[in-house]
């Protein structure tokens, strides 16, 4: 008897402090949403500093942000411990260290710019606290909003507005929308990004943000939601379509693993074989990559840099230096490739196909699974284990296919503030506020 009255009395305890936790987060969030031009501000310069095609012309970004970072930290107004930033920090200076002892080679990337990125990246989100994923949201909106006006004038006239002085070699454009030029012909839509892919990823990474609540997200930002989502299928990115359906089933999975969804992933695999067969520049793009692929070594392949042959490329470099990498600087990086190495004399450039590869052969492994870490802690501080994990899955395979790890906004995933308390997650939209409480 007594047993049963403590466990009531447990049971009476623990709903005492799930209301007491709704109602003092309601009431001290009243109107903590609110985002100022300013913030508004420092969010679009670090879009801007994610791969803007024409970002060049707004000078001294870094600088600026991570100045007023620095001015931020000394008054101690940082909502975060600043332990993870000096960490990354720390960790990049000891790689650049080791590349002058290993290679002679002085890296300003590890030494200054990734630093920079991050001191930036830190204030720009920790200023906004849970807030950052709304002002994200809201301007990536925008951005999407304008991409496809400007988008819809190419499709229908043939004509690309675009401005003399932002014209770069194979691009043309208006700052907040550019397109590469044999894009042109295929109707695919870049946004203010390098090329459609880019684009496609960086509208997905709302939904990242707001991984544990995309039925509420779909609720209450629904307008939103529709013009991101048209933004996307405008890129005929297959990787932006794959990663679109990933991070839905990933969701999915979150909350329910059995029959009906062993069954949802073998509709979800004969989805995507349907695609495959239907629509012509997806079974194209993956055959060709796969016929490169096959023979990744030889010169067609390693000329061509498509995702699947640079990725192994990487694989070769990382199995060759696998703790401190092969330096940023390309003649080091490709020193056992000699046909890129011409390339490189003749064109200044190689890409690279997977960031998350990409960053591994630079920089070694333990640099990247320390910064893989700390985003999984800052993701674990208000997700569920499981919802960490998946969003951490989701961004290792989404850096497969771009060379995000390289911009500010992957860089400073290990601050992420994505909700005031852990299992507290507010989404409120004009009067409505939806309170999600799960602790």
């Amino acid at each position: 008897m007594k047993f049963g009255v403590e466990i009531q009395r447990s049971l009476l305890r623990k709903q005492i402090k799930i209301i007491n936790t709704y109602y003092s987060v309601m009431l001290d969030n009243m109107n903590s949403l609110r985002i100022t031009k300013f913030e508004y501000f420092i969010v679009f310069l670090l879009i801007v500093m994610c791969g803007f095609t024409s970002g060049d012309i707004i000078p001294a970004k870094s600088y600026f942000l991570s100045s007023m970072c620095i001015i931020y930290l000394v008054k101690r107004k940082n909502n975060q411990e600043i332990k993870p930033l000096l960490t990354l920090i720390i960790g990049y200076w000891i790689i650049g260290i080791m590349h002058y002892i290993e290679y002679k080679y002085y890296s300003s990337k590890c030494i200054i710019d990734r630093p920079l990125l991050m001191l930036a990246g830190f204030y720009v989100i920790d200023k906004l606290n849970y807030r950052f994923k709304y002002a994200y949201m809201n301007i990536m909106t925008v951005i999407a909003g304008i991409s496809l006006l400007f988008y819809s004038i190419m499709v229908l006239t043939g004509y690309v507005p675009s401005l003399s002085f932002l014209e770069k070699p194979y691009y043309k454009g208006v700052f907040i929308f550019n397109m590469r030029i044999n894009e042109i012909a295929d109707h695919r839509n870049c946004g203010p990004f390098w090329e459609p892919g880019a684009f496609a990823g960086y509208l997905l990474m709302v939904g990242l943000m707001f991984f544990n609540q995309l039925d509420i997200l779909w609720r209450e930002y629904k307008k939103k939601c529709v013009i991101l989502l048209l933004a996307l299928f405008s890129t005929l990115s297959s990787q932006g379509y794959l990663a679109l359906g990933l991070l839905i089933l990933l969701y999915y999975l979150r909350s329910h693993f059995n029959l009906k969804t062993i069954l949802a992933i073998f509709g979800f695999g004969i989805i995507a074989y349907f695609s495959y067969i239907k629509f012509d520049f997806l079974r194209e793009k993956v055959n060709d990559q796969l016929e490169l692929a096959a023979d990744w070594e030889s010169n067609e392949s390693l000329q061509s840099a498509n995702r699947f042959s640079t990725t192994l490329l990487d694989i070769y470099y990382i199995e060759k230096s696998p703790i401190i990498g092969n330096t940023d600087n390309l003649q080091i990086r490709y020193a056992d490739h000699p046909f890129i190495l011409r390339t490189i004399d003749n064109k200044g450039r190689y890409g690279s196909g997977s960031g998350t590869s990409s960053a591994m052969a630079s920089y070694g492994i333990p640099l990247f699974i320390l910064w893989l870490y700390l985003t999984f802690k800052a993701f674990n501080r208000f997700y569920s284990r499981r919802e960490a994990i998946f969003s951490l899955l989701f961004i290792v395979i989404l850096g497969s296919a771009e060379a995000y790890n390289g911009y500010i906004l992957y860089l400073s995933f290990p601050f992420l503030i994505l909700g005031n308390k852990k299992g507290v997650n507010i989404i409120r939209h004009g009067k409505n506020k939806h309170y999600n409480c799960n602790i």
